[in-house]
């Protein structure tokens, strides 16, 4: 039970104490980079504007500002614990989708993860 009197952010991991073993930091890290903003009804705020960059044209711009979302939204709701390792973007011109592969690491993992996403752009 959390004896806690300040507001505790959903994703507040050191604070929160229940989320402990990698897997459950893996399905935060998931919810975070999946989840659509203003999606979850209690916390409008949850997650990353990635949304906003497929809207913009394809290019390496968008696709750097789609990195510094996932970079500052891993530093913010992981308060420092989960580094990034590695960071790949690939612009797929033929569908035009941005294929990302990160290296993350937490006290909680063995060894780094890879992750791999892909946004597909609509601008």
């Amino acid at each position: 039970m959390l004896t806690s009197t300040s507001r505790v952010q959903a994703l507040d991991i050191s604070a929160t104490g229940f989320l402990v073993n990698s897997e459950a930091v893996l399905n935060q890290l998931n919810n975070i980079l999946t989840v659509q903003k203003g999606s979850l009804i209690f916390n409008r705020e949850f997650d990353l504007d990635i949304e906003l960059y497929l809207f913009r044209t394809f290019n390496i711009i968008a696709a750097n500002l789609i990195q510094n979302e996932i970079e500052n939204g891993i530093l913010r709701y992981f308060n420092g614990k989960m580094k990034i390792e590695k960071f790949n973007t690939v612009l797929d011109y033929s569908d035009r989708t941005y294929r990302i592969d990160i290296k993350v690491s937490h006290p909680t993992f063995d060894e780094p993860q890879d992750i791999k996403l892909s946004y597909k752009s609509n601008g």
